[in-house]
């Protein structure tokens, strides 16, 4: 499969402040031969969390290690990754807001003072190498304070711009083969919901359609007839997008998550990952103390 992701901090598009912040704290811990400062990236899924962590290792120059916080619900779980760090590398854990509140108190001194402590009230301390710490959620305010202070760099990720998602369609479109006009390079931007994730899925949909078509070349009208297969508007609102805003509009008052679930046969997680971001982002929806309401 083409790998449509970027390798370096260079080729990386969209969060441009973040970026920069980021190519300026690179540049002065190399200077300085110290590592970096523990990171956290918060933003909705799809927007390249894993893929610019990846690119700051590049940039460093070291090892990666990757885990998932979901998978780590004990200290045995995540003792393989911390033993087995290396001097300046990096372990970046994904979702790390699933992590269990033991795990997550078994790294505070692992992240302050390169010490693991192991045991009850006997407890013995293992020096480890020092390394940095790349934290990726979606809920940042589900971690605990004492572990989102331990994180020296907190760096909040948006949804892209449609300039910045047509950037990315442009040279990704390139890799598989596809030449898209510019109304029909707009239309599918305008579909992206902001995410880069998205984007590139809509681009391996259209790479199999040009088969089936026998037609590398997309006008608006063949994106549109290919966009609409897969249930996509010309806004990027899916049918479950069109289900959640029938239920608020139905209901005179502000409405909670699970009575939203239940009245639309949505999961919450579905609700609160994927269709709300880009409904508040669009200026659809606002959540309030009381529940979700139209805006």
């Amino acid at each position: 499969m083409i790998n449509l992701r970027p390798s370096k901090l260079e080729d990386m598009i969209g969060q441009q402040e973040i970026i920069q912040r980021l190519k300026i704290t690179v540049a002065a811990a190399k200077h300085k031969q110290e590592n970096l400062a523990h990171i956290l990236l918060n933003g909705p899924p799809g927007l390249g969390k894993t893929t610019l962590a990846g690119a700051i290792a590049d940039a460093m120059g070291v090892k990666i290690r990757i885990a998932n916080g979901g998978n780590l619900s004990t200290i045995k779980d995540i003792l393989p990754y911390l033993i087995k760090m290396i001097p300046g590398s990096i372990l970046f854990i994904d979702e790390i807001h699933r992590m269990p509140s033991t795990v997550e108190e078994m790294l505070y001194p692992v992240m302050e003072d390169f010490r693991l402590d192991i045991g009850g009230d006997e407890a013995t301390s293992i020096p480890i190498p020092e390394f940095t710490l790349i934290g990726a959620t979606t809920i940042g305010g589900m971690l605990s304070k004492p572990l989102y202070d331990r994180f020296i760099y907190n760096y909040n990720m948006k949804l892209y711009d449609v300039p910045s998602i047509c950037q990315l369609l442009s040279i990704n479109a390139v890799k598989i083969g596809l030449t898209l006009d510019n109304s029909a390079l707009q239309s599918l931007a305008a579909r992206c919901r902001g995410t880069p994730r998205i984007a590139n899925h809509f681009l391996m949909w259209l790479g199999d359609y040009s088969v089936w078509k026998d037609q590398t070349f997309f006008t608006y009208k063949m994106l549109d007839e290919a966009m609409l297969m897969l249930g996509v508007d010309s806004e990027g609102m899916t049918k479950e997008d069109h289900v959640y805003l029938a239920a608020l509009r139905k209901s005179n008052a502000p409405v909670g998550l699970a009575t939203l679930s239940s009245m639309t046969n949505i999961d919450s997680c579905t609700i609160t990952d994927v269709i709300e971001p880009y409904l508040i982002f669009k200026g659809l929806i606002v959540k309030t103390p009381m529940g979700r309401r139209l805006a």
